[in-house]
């Protein structure tokens, strides 16, 4: 088995109490590999930090960039990478090394152009599967855009998997990266990995799964994921985020089943409609206008038979919650409902950093 070296990616904001044990962690991989951390512009000492990590441990390289967001700190991963296969692994979280060697050498012998592994997701030691594996196979293009494809943009669970789209879940070729220029597409800055997930898996002509699980997601109340996902203008980047996966799997996927398009089509519309709902709770000022612009929206032609038709793959309670507010036409209710479940988890994170 030839040992290639890989490339593990790590973005990095304001992280320093967390990159030490992830670094750590992942020195302890048996592999030829280089361990870039991308500075994104940290506001605490991070970056002087990281490179003290650089004297400890050899395989570190630290780059430091202006602010822009993880999905350029990833971008700007891949474009000083030397590495045969590719990871991303998140600021704060852990792998089991023992296992990702297995599961890189799986790649190596099936030489496939990405290959998924099983995910917990880590909640102060209480740990439940994500993103599980639930066997292992190989597949092609024509069973990808059959059984993988629908269910990755529907967000539901495939046959071969009980959830596909965290760019963290698995390893990928280079080759075919630089072959397809697929890098990560900013239209939501929290939706970059389904996207990414998503350009692979078009291109990709095999597809493996490894059943163990590799990746310990920790469970983290500060981070920004958790408490600033905070945007201007959402509703008109899901409908371009959206109509880039429309296209992609009506075009450049034939094999994509038609009915699914239509369940696209809808769930599309009710899943903006609620991230609409949840952005507005989120918003200190802009929250009462915002209840007038989405009550324009949903009674708009566009969205308002959407929005009438039962839950497609919408799986939140709180979401399911929102559309069914907005068919008794009390969306006022569903953002004040969404600014209390925002300060609680506000208040989850101030008491975590106590």
């Amino acid at each position: 088995m030839t040992n290639e070296k890989v490339s593990i990616i790590i973005p990095l904001y304001n992280g320093r109490s967390y990159i030490f044990k992830t670094v750590e962690n992942l020195s302890r991989l048996q592999w030829n590999k280089e361990i870039i951390v991308v500075d994104d512009g940290s506001k605490d000492d991070s970056e002087t930090y990281c490179r003290e990590l650089c004297e400890k441990f050899s395989d570190v390289k630290v780059f430091r960039k202006e602010n822009g967001g993880i999905c350029t700190a990833r971008n700007h991963g891949l474009s000083v990478c030397s590495g045969k296969y590719i990871m991303f692994v998140d600021q704060d979280d852990s792998l089991d090394t023992d296992t990702l060697k297995k599961a890189i050498g799986r790649m190596v012998e099936t030489q496939a152009d990405v290959l998924f592994w099983s995910c917990y997701y880590d909640v102060d030691g209480d740990k439940s599967f994500c993103d599980e594996v639930k066997k292992e196979s190989v597949i092609g293009q024509k069973e990808v855009c059959d059984k993988l494809l629908p269910p990755l943009v529907l967000r539901e669970p495939s046959e071969y998997t009980s959830f596909l789209g965290h760019v963290w879940a698995g390893i990928y070729s280079m080759d075919l990266l630089a072959k397809n220029d697929i890098r990560f597409r900013f239209f939501i800055d929290y939706e970059d990995d389904q996207l990414f997930v998503f350009d692979v898996l078009r291109s990709a002509e095999k597809v493996a799964f490894f059943k163990p699980a590799v990746y310990f997601w920790n469970y983290n109340p500060r981070s920004y994921s958790n408490t600033k996902r905070k945007q201007e203008n959402l509703v008109g980047k899901y409908e371009e985020y959206l109509k880039y996966l429309y296209t992609g799997c009506e075009k450049k996927c034939p094999e994509f089943p038609k009915e699914k398009l239509s369940e696209l089509d809808i769930w599309g519309k009710q899943f903006t409609f609620c991230e609409a709902v949840r952005n507005a709770g989120i918003r200190e000022k802009e929250w009462k206008s915002d209840i007038k612009d989405l009550k324009k929206l949903e009674k708009s032609e566009q969205y308002r038979s959407a929005l009438k038709e039962k839950p497609v793959h919408i799986r939140e309670k709180k979401y399911r919650l929102f559309l069914t507010l907005s068919k008794m036409h009390m969306t006022g209710v569903s953002v004040r409902l969404s600014r209390l479940y925002f300060k609680r988890k506000l208040r989850k994170a101030a008491g975590a950093k106590k």
